[in-house]
């Protein structure tokens, strides 16, 4: 993603950039509420779940990173685009690699808690029941960090 930034960055005015994210964003904040459904694109395969139940941490940590890689891109939240666009656009390479980092770790944070919690489907039901909130502290943690990295790249 940095390198096609690299190469869009100097040829795209900064309001441009900043119009596509905010752009993007609004289609985020959208999906994420549920108050419209755009679908992303996305690779739309989905880790089968023995990495998971019969890996342990190990096979949590395998979830994160495929996930985090790309190497299984199954979306169920529209944020990841939001912040690629963002790396894309604005950041150097320090934020694209903790951009992936903490990626990669929200995705295996998921199943480690799900395997701490002990009763698997008492999870998933709480999960589903709290789903909306928790979508909603995502999308509000990740535009306070695309308004960081906007500030700082306009500073």
């Amino acid at each position: 993603m940095v390198l096609i930034g690299s190469l869009l960055r100097p040829v795209l005015p900064t309001w441009l950039r900043l119009g596509l994210i905010a752009l993007l964003a609004l289609v985020v904040i959208g999906n994420e509420t549920q108050l419209l459904r755009i679908r992303l694109p996305q690779n739309g395969r989905q880790v089968p779940s023995t990495v998971i139940l019969e890996g342990g941490r190990i096979g949590a940590w395998q979830f994160g990173f495929e996930m985090g890689t790309g190497l299984r891109t199954y979306m169920t939240s529209s944020l990841p685009h939001l912040a690629a666009l963002t790396v894309a656009l604005l950041a150097w390479w320090p934020y694209a690699l903790l951009t992936g980092a903490a990626f990669g770790l929200g995705r295996a944070i998921m199943p480690l808690i799900r395997i701490g919690w002990g009763d698997g489907a008492d999870w998933d039901r709480r999960y589903r029941r709290a789903g909306l909130p928790f979508r909603v502290l995502n999308m509000i943690t990740m535009l306070l960090a695309i308004g960081a990295v906007a500030l700082h790249a306009l500073s």
